[in-house]
């Protein structure tokens, strides 16, 4: 009587491993870039003021930082393209030989918009190089219609991904059959920097000309792994 449950228990532990094999598949990935001119310029803008004391602090920032927006609204920059973030008031910590004093009081805002004209770099430059306590942190290029960009990538990328698969069922003297599995890799556009550097204003002060802008391309990159079925050829 044990010898018989004892068979029926190997013959029942058999069965999953048997259904587990399933059909022979084929797993590759596929990679699809296009370059496209960009034609957006993301600018991020540090507004910050300093002053012994408080009201007169926050009245001045918040008069600079309306200056600015009105001076990108002058521009031509649409309100729904700009924005202000981490808006920020408190004492003015300063450290001296391990010693942390209090200096008055700073207030910082950042402003960050977005701009279609990029002929206008020069010029948008200059003009913010003109407020005292305003820095340009940072400035990128980047894709107005990136998404549809990305979808036709994509789709180009799985086509690769089919392609070579084919190519490998073929060498195999095998078929490919209908895709099983299919999961995107890690892939997007990463805006191309400009120009970044707080002595951009300094320069400005001194005379020196703005430094050259050069669009060339953006490289959008996606990434496709996909899992076909083999059909095996006759024997």
């Amino acid at each position: 009587m044990r010898t018989m449950i004892s068979i029926l228990m190997l013959a029942l532990l058999a069965v999953p491993a048997l259904a587990d094999e399933g059909p022979p598949t084929i797993t590759v990935t596929g990679t699809a870039l296009t370059e496209v001119v960009p034609d957006q310029m993301i600018w991020q803008l540090r507004v910050q003021n300093k002053g012994p004391e408080l009201e007169g602090v926050a009245a001045a920032h918040h008069e600079l930082v309306g200056s600015v927006l009105e001076l990108l609204k002058n521009e031509g920059v649409q309100e729904k393209e700009t924005r202000t973030s981490r808006m920020t008031f408190g004492e003015n910590r300063v450290y001296r030989q391990g010693t942390q004093y209090k200096e008055g009081y700073i207030a910082s805002t950042n402003v960050t918009f977005t701009s279609t004209d990029l002929d206008a770099y020069t010029k948008m430059w200059m003009l913010l190089a003109g407020f005292e306590g305003v820095e340009v942190n940072n400035v990128s290029y980047d894709l107005a219609d990136r998404i549809t960009v990305q979808d036709e990538t994509r789709r180009e990328a799985l086509r690769a991904a089919q392609r070579k698969a084919a190519d490998l069922a073929e060498v195999l003297g095998a078929t490919l059959g209908g895709p099983l599995h299919i999961v995107e890799q890690g892939s997007g556009v990463r805006p191309l920097p400009l120009y970044s550097n707080k002595a951009m204003m300094m320069e400005a002060d001194a005379g020196a000309p703005p430094p050259a802008q050069a669009p060339g391309q953006i490289t959008i990159r996606m990434g496709i792994e996909a899992v076909f079925r083999l059909v095996p050829g006759e024997k």
